[in-house]
């Protein structure tokens, strides 16, 4: 039993282990808001 649990938990989560790390995204991948084309001046959008 305690293999065919194992099984279901790797098939629902992907992962074995819940310690383990999700695939690293794609070298040169930044999140949005570390994009340079999608910087926003808060101090111009506080002054209107």
């Amino acid at each position: 039993m305690t293999s065919k649990f194992i099984q279901f938990l790797m098939n629902w989560s992907g992962r074995l282990d819940s310690n383990q790390r999700p695939p690293r995204p794609e070298r040169g991948a930044l999140p949005t808001a570390l994009r340079p084309d999608v910087h926003i001046n808060f101090r111009s959008l506080l002054r209107n």
